[in-house]
């Protein structure tokens, strides 16, 4: 729609609720709205100015009721550091609803923060005093690689939006993802794959793939199947300089098919390939 359009159509929208709802009309929305806002408030005025005029109304047309009063408040936009807005526009929204972002997301979408934003997002979204957030921000910027100051932000609006039991599941999985120390499994959490399937649910990187497709793939195949490795000869140097792991164990020879009811998670129902330290792909079988 031309923005020309759009501002108008606002401007009728502002004036057709206040006038057929309420007597005094009060517009909020962000800064970014303040066209939008102030031409619904010029129209408002324009049109009052008209019907002053309409002694008798159209047969068929509800009496409408002046506005004395229309007023427009806006609120400054929530951005970044780098001065990108929050939003579908902006490719960053998320949701409070578990069906649009899952608590997992939500809990990582916040440990992305820049160490620039962590002194400004905590008082906007936890509800932790100000004394708190001091300690928690001079102590993230003494070890920063740390990200001590990451993980308040996100246990703190993931505990305030689903609950500390969803905190405790996205802390354990990102451990498992990023963190797990050596002999550590995440058959000894609470994640399972139903977990993992709401979780990455609209992520490229889990792939869901027939037991009888997979059973007797060597782990050659099953990183190219699940986009870890774009060849059979990639996934062999990654082996080779040890840099391929399935569930967080280091896979030393190219030749190993992995067993669905033994090398599997949760009764054989998906498994993580990791390339690296932080790329991991997430295999869920059927």
């Amino acid at each position: 729609m031309h923005l020309g359009n759009l501002v108008a159509l606002m401007g009728l929208i502002h004036f057709h609720l206040g006038g057929h709802q309420v007597i005094s009309l009060i517009q909020i929305g962000g800064s970014d709205q303040w066209g939008n806002i102030t031409a619904g408030i010029e129209l408002i005025h324009k049109l009052n100015t008209l019907e002053e005029k309409k002694s008798i109304p159209n047969e068929g047309e509800p009496k409408r009721v002046r506005h004395e009063n229309a007023f427009g408040l806006t609120i400054p936009l929530l951005t970044t550091s780098s001065g990108l807005k929050f939003g579908k526009s902006a490719g960053n929204a998320v949701w409070l609803d578990s069906n649009l972002t899952s608590p997992y997301e939500l809990y990582q979408f916040f440990m992305k923060t820049s160490d620039q934003d962590i002194a400004r997002y905590l008082p906007i979204f936890t509800l932790l005093s100000l004394e708190k957030i001091n300690e928690i921000v001079t102590e993230h910027n003494k070890n920063p690689e740390k990200m001590l100051g990451q993980t308040v932000l996100a246990s703190e609006v993931t505990e305030l939006v689903h609950g500390s039991n969803e905190v405790k599941l996205a802390q354990e999985l990102t451990a498992f993802f990023f963190g797990m120390k050596k002999g550590q499994n995440i058959s000894d959490s609470n994640i399972t794959s139903e977990y993992i399937l709401k979780s990455f649910k609209n992520d490229s990187r889990l792939i869901r793939a027939k037991a009888e497709v997979i059973r007797e793939m060597r782990i050659t195949d099953l990183a190219v199947l699940t986009g870890a490795c774009s060849s059979k000869s990639e996934a062999f140097r990654l082996i080779k300089n040890n840099g391929l792991y399935w569930n967080n164990t280091r896979v030393t020879s190219d030749k190993w098919m992995p067993s669905l009811d033994a090398d599997y998670l949760d009764n054989g129902k998906f498994a993580i390939i990791r390339k690296g330290k932080t790329d991991f792909f997430i295999l869920s079988v059927f």
